[in-house]
C-alpha cells in the first residue's frame, strides 16, 4: 500500500490547527482509511438522554480556499440536527430552533418519538409547516437487545406501531437507532443476519407506505463487521435506503489523538464505508459533533473542530449530515454554516460587505453542550 502523498500531508495541516500532535503520530483511523491494515478503532455508544442571534465565526476558517467551489454544503441533500422530544414541547426553543436552524440552511430536524401525542404531533406540524423535513428517530432495542429480544416479534409489532405513527405524521423517512444487539452479546457471524431480518420486515412496511428507512450504526461498523453487535454494512446495505454512521471523533480511540484529528477522523471513516458498500451503493448521513466531551474548548476551537469534520464530509463521497447534540445546543454549527455562506456570496460579484470577524466566541455561551 502506497504511503501518503505529499498534497494529502497538506490538507492534512491545512484542515485544523487542531491538528497538531506529536510529530510522526498516525491516527489509528486514518490509517484505517488508508488501508494500512492496523487494528478497527473502537466506539462507543453516544450518550442519549436529556435534553440563539447569528453570529459569524474568526476571520480565518483552517479550511478556507481549500474545498473545491463545485462542493459546498448547498450541494448536500440532508442537513440536519438532532431534537429531543422534549425540545420540540418547548414552543419557545422549538421556534428559536427553526428560525435559526433555516437561516444558516439545515433542511432537517431528527426528533425522538415513543408514543401518540397530540402535542408531538402539534409540534411536527410546526416543523413541516416551516418547510422543514421531519425524520423521526426510533429508538429499536434500548442498549441493543437480546437474544430474545431480537426474536420477539411482539417487541418488533410495538416498534412498528412507533414508525407507524410516524407515517401518519407525514415522515417520509425513517431513522432507527439501537437497531443491533447488546455489546455484551456473544460475537457470532450470525447476528448480523439476525438483525437482517427485523431490518427487512420494516423496510417493507416503510416502503409499502412510500418512505424510506435508515438506520445509525457505530462508527467502527465503517471499516467492517461488528460481530458482538450484529452490525455489518456489507449485510445491511440491500435492505437499506442510506446509512448514518455516527462518527463523533471524542469516541473514538485513541481519543487524546482523534481529538485533535477530527478531520482525518471522518473522513478516514466514511472512505471505509464507502468501500463497505460499493456493492450496493445508498447514501451516507454521517452523524458529527460539535464539541468533544473529552476536551475542553473554546468556543472558537469547538467552531474549528466542527468545521473540520464538516469538511470532511463535503471532501467524501457522504450526501449529508446530521449534527449530534445532548442538549440540543446548535449555536457554533449555525454559525459556520452562516459564515461559510455568507462567504461564498461575498465571493460573487455585488455581495455585500465581509462580516466582521470573533463574533462566535464572543456570543457563544460556554455551556457544556
Amino acid at each position: 500500500m502506497k504511503t501518503r502523498s505529499s498534497s494529502s500531508l497538506r490538507v492534512s495541516r491545512s484542515v485544523s490547527r487542531l491538528a497538531r500532535g506529536p510529530a510522526g503520530v498516525l491516527l489509528t483511523t486514518l490509517a484505517l482509511g488508508l488501508g494500512l491494515g492496523v487494528s478497527s478503532p473502537a466506539l462507543a455508544e453516544p450518550i442519549v438522554g436529556q435534553a440563539a442571534p447569528s453570529p459569524a465565526l474568526p476571520e480565518a476558517s483552517p479550511v478556507r480556499g481549500a474545498l473545491p467551489a463545485e462542493r459546498s454544503e448547498d450541494s448536500l441533500a440532508v442537513k440536519g440536527i438532532y431534537l429531543q422530544k422534549s425540545t420540540v414541547l418547548d414552543g419557545k426553543r422549538l421556534q428559536d430552533l427553526i428560525e435559526k436552524a433555516k437561516r444558516a440552511g439545515f433542511n432537517t430536524f431528527v426528533v425522538d418519538i415513543t408514543r401518540r401525542s397530540p402535542e408531538y404531533a402539534a409540534a411536527i406540524k410546526t416543523i413541516q409547516d416551516a418547510g422543514l423535513r421531519f425524520v423521526p428517530r426510533v429508538t429499536m432495542f434500548p442498549d441493543g437487545a437480546n437474544r430474545e429480544q431480537m426474536a420477539d416479534r411482539g417487541l418488533l409489532e410495538r416498534r412498528w406501531a412507533v414508525v407507524d405513527y410516524a407515517l401518519d405524521l407525514g415522515a417520509k423517512d425513517i431513522q432507527l437507532d439501537y437497531i443491533r444487539f447488546s455489546s455484551r452479546n456473544t460475537a457470532s457471524d450470525e447476528n448480523s443476519s439476525k438483525v437482517r431480518e427485523v431490518l427487512r420486515i420494516i423496510k417493507q412496511r416503510v416502503h409499502e407506505r412510500g418512505a424510506r428507512l435508515q438506520i445509525d450504526v457505530f462508527g467502527e461498523v465503517s471499516y467492517g463487521p461488528s460481530l458482538r453487535i450484529g452490525q455489518d454494512m456489507r449485510v445491511f446495505a440491500p435492505e437499506l435506503d442510506a446509512v448514518c454512521p455516527m462518527l463523533y471523533p471524542s469516541h473514538f480511540e485513541p481519543h487524546e489523538e482523534t481529538a485533535k484529528k477530527p478531520y482525518e477522523t471522518v473522513h478516514g471513516a466514511l472512505v471505509a464505508m464507502a468501500r463497505q458498500i460499493q456493492s450496493h451503493p445508498i447514501p451516507m448521513y454521517p452523524y458529527i459533533e460539535h464539541f468533544n466531551y473529552r476536551h475542553r474548548m473554546s468556543p472558537a476551537e469547538r467552531a474549528e473542530y466542527f468545521e473540520a469534520q464538516l469538511e470532511a464530509v463535503l471532501r467524501s463521497d457522504a450526501q449529508g449530515f446530521y449534527i449530534w447534540s445532548v442538549g440540543n445546543y446548535y449555536e457554533i454549527p449555525f454559525s459556520v454554516l452562516e459564515r461559510r455562506a455568507h462567504e461564498r456570496r461575498a465571493a460573487t460579484p455585488l455581495a455585500g460587505a465581509p462580516m466582521t470577524s470573533g463574533q462566535v466566541a464572543r456570543s457563544s455561551d460556554a455551556t457544556a453542550y
